[in-house]
């Protein structure tokens, strides 16, 4: 039977990478993964790994990966793969549970660097007026609406139809987690995380790039162009109870990383107490993200 090692080494190559499973730069990915694999039921998550042969999945399965160690080395369990819905054909990556009046659902998204904008995605954009200037506006504008258009893409497909998180009533509580260490630009930064989620109002002049809010409910200065954009995030304000923007200790590599977090929490839908809870729980599985 193959080892983690050699599993991951070949999980690396088929991506594209050269490594071998000696390779010293793999011993802490290695010792997360072992965790994992000695503690829970991480089979699949394991074998969804193993089996990448690119580098967007790669990336994208490690997120998952260490997302997971991060809870589990806590003592705070995590299932993997949960339908909302009986016979539902969609899943939320993970379910954690700290009460019995709580189930945290959390789904994740690595927004990536080689990640382009398609040409499908770039006439989608171009769709509406909001969107269609954005696409002609400043790389820093640009940069937080393919953010936010990522993070939508995670609770409706492009007809407005949901594809996840079909409950959004207590205990249930859905929560976006999206790495943005690893953007295009290399340039978001907590303000534009606030930005995403209220709109240009939420933060100082400087920052602001003629943005509407994910969590935003009313247009600025009544600009009709802003009207379609609010109803396209409609779904999202009603169902997505806060956003985890995640980065990364300075002294992460590509191979080997550890996670930090800023949550920012949808007002319009989540309470103090709920929100006490979501915001201990990721204190005490992430360091807070340092700019």
């Amino acid at each position: 039977m193959s080892t983690l090692a050699e599993r991951l080494a070949s999980a690396m190559k088929a991506s594209g990478y050269e490594v071998e499973a000696s390779d010293a730069r793999l011993v802490p990915m290695i010792s997360k993964l072992e965790f994992l694999a000695n503690n829970g039921d991480f089979g699949r998550l394991l074998s969804d790994l193993f089996a990448c042969n690119d580098k967007s999945n790669l990336h994208a399965s490690l997120f998952e990966a260490v997302f997971c160690w991060h809870f589990e080395r806590q003592q705070r369990h995590l299932l993997y793969e949960v339908a909302q819905q009986r016979a539902g054909r969609t899943t939320v990556d993970f379910l954690y549970t700290p009460t019995q009046e709580m189930h945290i659902y959390y789904e994740l998204r690595l927004l990536q660097q080689q990640e382009a904008i398609t040409q499908l995605f770039s006439e989608q954009l171009r769709t509406s007026d909001y969107f269609g200037t954005i696409l002609d506006g400043s790389d820093e504008q640009h940069e937080v609406v393919r953010l936010q258009q990522v993070l939508l893409a995670k609770v409706q497909d492009r007809r407005g139809e949901p594809v996840k998180f079909f409950r959004a009533e207590p205990p249930n509580y859905n929560v976006l987690v999206v790495d943005v260490s690893q953007s295009i630009l290399g340039m978001i930064d907590k303000y534009d995380c606030i930005l995403a989620c209220y709109g240009d109002e939420s933060v100082p002049p400087h920052c602001r790039r003629d943005v509407f809010g994910l969590f935003q409910i009313s247009a600025p200065d009544g600009r009709p162009r802003f009207q379609d954009v609010m109803n396209r995030f409609e779904r999202l304000r009603k169902t997505i109870h806060g956003i985890m923007f995640m980065g990364r200790s300075p002294e992460s590599n590509g191979i080997d990383f550890e996670l930090q977090c800023y949550f920012v929490p949808n007002r319009l839908i989540l309470s103090e107490k709920p929100h006490e809870v979501i915001l201990a729980v990721a204190a005490d599985v992430f360091s807070p993200w340092d700019e």
